[in-house]
């Protein structure tokens, strides 16, 4: 827009967010806000961070709310102000979902740190709800996987103890073996 922009007492800008394009006002001259921003979002697809207004002649003042509509439970929007940009910010915390084990709260911060600095995140976990977030979190840990092993491995372990103690056993001439068997050497 050309010239200055104003938002009085009372007033509200709506921002639309889809994926990564949203609503921006781009004023020439400067920008003197107050009242309320509602930010609407419309898709599981999100950045970390929207420019929402930009005024070359600088801004003062700051919107007294905002109300973030469409967002998942994790999932937290603030504003941050520059002497001449407003940001529409927005944060991820499925690391601070209560109950969580540590595993899971080990890939949520994973998961956090990466969008939070801007490296995109899993848009699959948006449209959860928020019981179904622990269970997703263990299959992107993977410990499923690894469990499996750690079984297999166990089982190769004591599979060869088995084998060498029975060769003790033979080699040494017993006709007990440690569980009671009676038996000779093999001929």
């Amino acid at each position: 827009m050309n010239g200055n922009l104003t938002f009085n007492p009372g007033s509200f800008y709506l921002v639309s967010v889809l994926g990564s394009t949203n609503d921006r006002t781009n004023a020439t001259g400067g920008a003197s806000l107050t009242g309320t921003t509602d930010a609407l979002f419309f898709s599981t697809n999100l950045l970390h961070s929207y420019t929402i207004i930009s005024a070359a002649g600088g801004r003062t003042g700051t919107f007294t709310a905002l109300d973030a509509f469409g967002l998942p439970s994790f999932i937290t929007a603030s504003l941050a102000y520059t002497p001449t940009d407003v940001d529409l910010v927005v944060t991820s915390a499925l690391g601070k979902i209560n109950g969580l084990t540590p595993n899971q709260v080990a890939v949520a911060g994973a998961l956090d740190n990466s969008f939070n600095n801007g490296g995109g995140t899993l848009p699959g976990l948006f449209s959860l709800a928020a019981s179904q977030i622990p269970g997703a979190l263990n299959a992107l840990s993977g410990e499923g996987t690894s469990g499996t092993q750690e079984t297999a491995f166990g089982a190769a372990d004591l599979f060869l103890s088995m084998m060498m103690e029975a060769g003790v056993f033979w080699r040494n001439g017993s006709t007990v073996d440690p569980i009671g068997v009676t038996g000779g050497p093999p001929r």
